[in-house]
């Protein structure tokens, strides 16, 4: 089975919960493995902030005004969410050409763009399933 979406190959991480910096190179499968405590569950949460933009201040590490995680994929796109202290996230889409895109009022949403990008939307459920 396959698509039409770009493979995501790398994650860049900074100042998010317990990651300070990190860059995560992604294979065909990538297995998050050390010791408790150290950032696994962090770079889950980050990269979840970045698909579904719910992210928080608390999200933020100690000390920093922002936190943000770049999404690199195997088209040359990178999409970027960015986490200000106090204020709404952002995004930033850069293509291999062309400007880039700034997406600051997001109202807590992923911009239609980038979900269109990523494939991503809410699924339809019918009410009277129980």
């Amino acid at each position: 089975m396959s698509n039409d979406y770009a493979k995501l190959e790398r994650v860049h991480i900074e100042n998010f919960q317990a990651v300070e910096d990190a860059t995560l190179e992604l294979g065909r499968m990538t297995v998050l493995v050390g010791a408790g405590d150290v950032g696994k569950s962090s770079i889950l949460r980050a990269v979840r902030a970045a698909f579904l933009n719910d992210g928080s201040d608390d999200d933020i590490r100690h000390g920093e005004k922002q936190c943000s995680v770049a999404l690199f994929f195997a088209d040359r796109m990178v999409i970027t969410w960015i986490k200000n202290r106090g204020k709404g996230a952002w995004y930033r889409m850069a293509g291999a050409t062309g400007k880039p895109k700034e997406f600051m009022k997001t109202g807590g949403t992923v911009p239609t763009e980038i979900a269109e990008y990523l494939g991503i939307g809410s699924i339809e459920v019918d009410a009277t399933t129980t």
